[in-house]
């Protein structure tokens, strides 16, 4: 059961950890190319304290090429909502 993560930025990217921590297949899109690029080369790294943990997670910055995901999580800024 794939869950899309709408927005890679602080929020979005948190989530998108915590769930791949917890063993769930997770996907993100950002229309930022460069974030998209840095999350596929180096995966979403988590940071508790002295623990480093990396994630990796599919990672999109075209809504075309995304698979249908059974739950969509919609965290991107208040003005940006509309569009998303």
């Amino acid at each position: 059961m794939t869950t899309l993560i709408l927005g890679a930025g602080a929020m979005g990217s948190l989530f998108a950890a915590g769930l791949a921590r917890a063993g769930l297949p997770i996907a993100i899109y950002d229309p930022d190319r460069s974030r998209i690029a840095a999350i596929r080369e180096r995966g979403l790294l988590l940071t508790e304290g002295e623990t480093e943990l990396c994630f990796a997670v599919d990672a999109y910055h075209r809504l075309a090429s995304i698979p249908r995901p059974e739950r969509l999580l919609l965290l991107v800024k208040s003005h940006h909502t509309a569009q998303a």
